[in-house]
């Protein structure tokens, strides 16, 4: 009876051995689910080592204690312990690296690393155009690139701006710089149009040599801007900002006499206003000019009378008044703040041969003005 017991106990501790050196086997992915093919994986302080096959799973003698040293080109290296599963899951971290940049330098769309060129060009990445969450993408490009001149010619609700790239080279023809959009030449104002959400990158080609790639049209400089494509898993990136703004200062303006220009003979124009005690500065309420009579709090015309015609052929004059003093502040009083809100949502995806950005039913691009 003891000889049955001992020798149960023997194949017991066999197979509890047996099962501690066993196979561990495992599949190696990056930090976004990616298989890592061929990855190398050793059991630490051992010679023992296999390589990942090219879905990325492995198969190594190992025991329960044992650490995983897993490696790859491209990634940092990972440790894992094995347990008592017979299976491991290994994640691997991707190494963000630039190796070199590369600039569009031709209509053509052909790239060529920027050591290699000999002339003058600036590259600004999405992530630095979009750094101030602009909603104008030449107000983004505004002291990122040195030479360029971002000036606004006006301010309302869909400001145009003026870019200038290699200075003021004509007094009657145009300095402005030429705009490239994946490879279309467009007017220099359609840049204000563009998402900034939904641009790749921006290269600038400031010297002669590089504008005449684009013949005359160029002379002036280029900015070729590259949209983004699809690329990797599928992706909904959904964003928002909202931006006000405001009159910072306007001009001083003196708040003590009236309007007049003081070229105006009282008796001769109707509507010309004076007082008494100041007959020789009299009220034009119709002049943008103050070289009137002192504000004194009295009851004037505001504005020219007007006449209308009544239906039994008679006229009768109109004529409103108003107080006669400052108004401090009306004219900076009369602006509104700006509000700006900008929401966007896109969906890309793509391999290694098709992808794409956006192009989904209903998909679109509107800009609403109030």
């Amino acid at each position: 009876m003891r000889k049955i017991v001992s020798l149960l106990t023997l194949v017991l501790f066999i197979s509890v051995a047996a099962w501690s050196q066993g196979k561990i086997s495992g599949v190696v992915r990056d930090q976004n689910g990616d298989p890592v093919p061929f990855a190398t994986v050793n059991v630490k302080g051992t010679k023992t080592t296999v390589a990942a096959d090219a879905s990325a799973s492995f198969t190594i003698n190992a025991k329960s204690g044992d650490v995983l040293t897993v490696s790859a080109v491209g990634l940092t290296s990972t440790e894992v312990t094995v347990g008592s599963s017979p299976t491991v899951s290994v994640v691997m971290t991707r190494i963000s690296s630039t190796i070199s940049d590369v600039v569009v330098t031709t209509a053509l769309g052909v790239q060529r690393q920027a050591k290699s060129l000999g002339y003058s060009t600036t590259k600004v990445t999405s992530s630095q155009l979009n750094q101030a969450k602009v909603t104008n993408v030449a107000s983004g490009l505004s002291g990122k690139v040195s030479g360029l001149t971002v000036n606004l010619v006006n301010n309302g609700v869909k400001p145009d701006v003026r870019i200038t790239l290699r200075g003021v080279r004509s007094f009657l023809g145009n300095n402005q710089a030429l705009l490239v959009v994946d490879g279309n030449i467009l007017n220099i104002r359609y840049l204000a149009s563009l998402n900034p959400n939904d641009i790749e990158e921006i290269n600038v080609l400031k010297g002669s040599s590089a504008s005449a790639l684009y013949g005359s049209d160029g002379y002036n400089g280029v900015i070729i801007v590259t949209t983004k494509k699809g690329k990797g898993a599928p992706k909904i990136t959904i964003s928002s900002n909202v931006t006000q703004e405001a009159v910072a200062y306007t001009a001083k303006f003196q708040d003590r006499f009236g309007p007049n220009g003081g070229e105006l003979n009282p008796e001769s124009f109707p509507g010309v206003f004076y007082f008494p005690e100041d007959p020789f500065k009299p009220y034009v309420p119709y002049e943008n000019q103050n070289y009137g009579a002192e504000y004194n709090g009295a009851k004037v015309p505001f504005g020219g009378p007007v006449v209308v015609v009544n239906a039994d052929g008679t006229n009768d004059t109109l004529q409103n008044y108003e107080t006669y003093s400052a108004k401090p502040n009306a004219k900076k009083d009369f602006f509104d703040k700006g509000i700006t809100w900008q929401n966007d949502i896109s969906y890309s995806i793509g391999d290694e041969h098709s992808g794409f950005f956006n192009v989904i039913p209903g998909s679109g691009y509107k800009r609403n003005y109030s």
